[in-house]
């Protein structure tokens, strides 16, 4: 364990931070946490991918610099969709403007992905009796791996 605390970072995606408390206790530290936004809390919904990303962030402003963004922001066909325009060096320097080529206009207004959990999944002590033993705080808690 010793040797994956030091050669690893951790990042957690999960509703509440349940393995924190299991790598610190092993000597670790955990970076970042993951949680899917409440819908029922407004200013805490910013959305899937945003606090995906921001764990992400978490994890670079921390130190681990071995994130593969062409994996992390390729799309489902294969394309990939971080593409760095150029842009002039001075903001205010007008000589010249780029132009959105059709491509990149066709990627800024496709569909958007659908959320990675949806709405719609609830998995609760009326659906699942044997979770009774699994309820702190009056939220449901898988074990293992959930």
């Amino acid at each position: 364990m010793n040797k994956i605390i030091n050669d690893h970072g951790f990042l957690e995606i999960a509703p509440h931070p349940v393995l924190k408390a299991y790598i610190e206790q092993c000597g670790g530290e955990p970076v970042s946490l993951i949680r899917r936004p409440n819908p029922k809390v407004p200013a805490q919904n910013t959305g899937e991918h945003y606090q995906f990303l921001e764990g992400v962030g978490n994890l670079l402003a921390s130190g681990f610099k071995r994130v593969d963004f062409d994996k992390l922001c390729a799309s489902p066909d294969g394309q990939n969709d971080f593409v760095k325009p150029k842009l002039p060096n001075y903001p205010y320097n007008k000589s010249y403007c780029w132009a959105e080529s059709a491509g990149e206009r066709s990627r800024r207004l496709r569909e958007k992905p659908r959320p990675i959990a949806t709405p719609h999944f609830r998995i609760n002590v009326d659906s699942h009796p044997d979770l009774t033993g699994h309820i702190v705080f009056d939220a449901v808690l898988f074990p293992a791996s959930g």
